[in-house]
């Protein structure tokens, strides 16, 4: 199948989902997960949604349209790379996945964890032992858990920019 690039929409959907704090996810009463438009924390299904194009919004522009022979802009990679919009979405912080991987002692879980939320695969031999190094190094650089925190928000936003996370296939 040919490779679909997503939509801005749907690339700061996903950006924002797959960083997120897995609020979307949570089962209902019967255990089922229908998805993550359902009522959390007390919002209807519209409310969420509107919850959902409101944080996205300030993303939209910024980011190219997508294109039959699409390539990124420099002023989209630059976005990507720079913005504080993004950057707030894979810091560690409160439940979001970077927080969540930085809570983890072990480097192979939390690489693991990242690439089920943002890729929904499990990471290969080398994918693996590749991030599990970025990570090891926040604790040969510094004990301190923000260090940890900056290392896996550095995760999250490899794969959240990756052509694997941009595409459709």
């Amino acid at each position: 199948m040919r490779l679909k690039p997503l939509s801005p929409r749907q690339y700061a959907v996903s950006l924002t989902l797959g960083a997120g704090d897995q609020a979307f996810d949570e089962p209902t009463a019967n255990g089922r997960r229908l998805g993550r438009i359902l009522q959390v924390e007390g919002l209807t299904q519209a409310e969420r949604i509107l919850e959902m194009e409101t944080s996205i919004g300030p993303l939209l522009p910024r980011l190219d349209p997508r294109t039959a022979d699409f390539q990124s802009s420099a002023r989209e990679a630059l976005f990507v790379s720079n913005s504080d919009a993004i950057q707030r979405l894979v810091a560690a912080e409160g439940k979001n996945l970077a927080a969540r991987m930085a809570q983890s002692a072990d480097d192979a879980a939390a690489v693991t964890m990242a690439f089920a939320a943002l890729l929904q695969r499990p990471p290969t031999a080398s994918e693996r032992e590749q991030f599990g190094k970025h990570l090891r190094g926040a604790a040969e650089s510094a004990t301190s858990a923000s260090a940890r925190g900056e290392r896996c928000a550095d995760v999250v936003w490899a794969l959240a920019t990756s052509a694997e996370f941009r595409f459709n296939h």
